[in-house]
């Protein structure tokens, strides 16, 4: 993931809708980030501490296309998104039809949108995407409120803790591009930013591990708000406390048997 540093001095122009498209990281976030998540960009001139006030990621949207300027169509075919598709996906089905006319029940793109479920091997709603779309596009949000002050003082996330969630969404990427496929990385409230996502690629649907804790159901509901007027269903796997219920009534059954 590419980062470039804005100079205070000269900042760069506002960019247009037509260019690639950037999320800013305020220092409430950058402070908890290690530098290998984020590579030192490449610049001609030194680069002082008094520039990295800002880090800019790009959203990497225009890596699912050839950096075309028209807007991604919706009925765009695997091949024009296969920047990022899992084309060696764990539970593939060779008879699957790859022809999107021929494919009934079969979407053409699908968001999967990675929360705390880290997961490449076993995870349900990853699996369920794709082997119910022709091309699956994984997205991992930083929501900065996460990085904020708690209503008592505290950091909702420590060093420690903004550490290691780094080094899983690093791994993560890393899983996934030896599936062929990769991690769109964006910052912001995930209801705007899967939004937005879902427009510019065509979704046609969210893949979606769901959770149990408070903000967590809230933010869901944010999303399925967001996603309604666009006529994008949000798919998600049935769980208890982080387990799906087939793997709970599987587990009991063994320990029945044995116990």
């Amino acid at each position: 993931m590419e980062s470039n540093v804005q100079d205070s001095q000269n900042p760069d122009p506002k960019p247009s809708s037509k260019q690639t498209q950037f999320t800013s990281i305020t220092l409430s976030i950058p402070k908890h980030l290690p530098s290998f998540f984020i590579p030192p960009p490449q610049h001609p001139f030194p680069i002082s501490k008094t520039h990295i006030q800002t880090l800019k990621i790009p959203s990497q949207i225009s890596h699912l296309s050839l950096i075309s300027s028209t807007p991604i169509s919706r009925f765009a075919s695997k091949s024009s998104l296969s920047a990022y598709p899992c084309h060696n996906p764990l539970n593939f089905n060779p008879t699957r039809p790859t022809d999107p006319s021929r494919a009934a029940g079969i979407r053409r793109v699908s968001v999967v949108w990675f929360r705390s479920d880290l997961r490449v091997l076993d995870n349900e709603s990853l699996n369920t995407a794709n082997n119910e779309s022709l091309t699956v596009l994984p997205v991992f949000c930083f929501d900065p409120s996460e990085f904020s002050n708690s209503v008592s003082g505290f950091d909702k996330t420590g060093p420690n803790r903004a550490s290691f969630l780094i080094e899983s969404v690093s791994d993560l990427r890393n899983s996934l591009r030896a599936k062929g496929s990769d991690l769109v990385v964006r910052i912001g409230k995930p209801e705007t930013v899967l939004r937005e996502l879902v427009k510019e690629v065509g979704a046609e649907a969210i893949y979606v591990h769901r959770e149990v804790a408070n903000d967590e159901v809230k933010a869901e509901g944010k999303i399925e708000n967001a996603l309604k007027d666009e006529g994008v269903e949000v798919k998600d796997d049935t769980c208890t406390k982080g387990f799906p219920t087939g793997a709970i009534s599987t587990l009991l059954n063994y320990l029945g048997r044995n116990l």
